[in-house]
């Protein structure tokens, strides 16, 4: 009997554990991004067509298909990171400016947005 009750104790205590997977983000201020027109210094400037807008625990995440990506080492396809403060101001299918800042390589496929919000 005292093995069921601590059992119904601690399910939920794991549980709990679970949804607490994802750190909700406490942001200061909400930016919005569009297109990148204050890159970070060293990024480098591409040309994309936003392919889906999604989210990741805090993460807003953008995918993209970047015009020219394999003369630039870039997969086709790549996902953007805009972090947990900022989200995408637009819509599907538009063609926007990304900047990334870390090496590209074909087989990397999520970067971190490089352009200065505010």
């Amino acid at each position: 009997m005292i093995v069921l009750a601590l059992a119904g104790v601690v399910q939920p205590l794991t549980a709990s554990a679970q949804d607490k997977s994802c750190i909700e983000a406490q942001c200061r201020a909400l930016g919005q991004f569009r297109s990148c027109d204050k890159p970070v210094d060293g990024a480098k400037v591409f040309s994309a067509r936003v392919l889906a807008m999604s989210k990741e625990c805090s993460k807003n995440i953008l995918s993209v298909q970047v015009e020219e990506g394999s003369a630039n080492r870039l997969p086709s396809v790549i996902e953007i990171e805009l972090g947990p403060c900022i989200s995408f101001y637009g819509k599907v299918d538009d063609v926007t400016q990304i900047a990334l800042r870390e090496p590209h390589r074909p087989d990397v496929r999520r970067y971190t947005l490089a352009c200065r919000i505010w």
